[in-house]
């Protein structure tokens, strides 16, 4: 059981880093829908 340990790993980390990509990405978009609503209200 001790060789799926580091498998399991190498697949999380993928997965790590698309996950912070993804809250990046969501922090821009929510900052354009803020900018465009902004743009909208004036």
């Amino acid at each position: 059981m001790s060789y799926l340990k580091p498998r399991k790993i190498f697949i999380n980390f993928p997965f790590v880093k698309f996950a912070a990509a993804s809250a990046t990405n969501l922090q821009k978009i929510s900052a354009m829908f803020r900018f465009s609503t902004n743009l909208f209200k004036n």
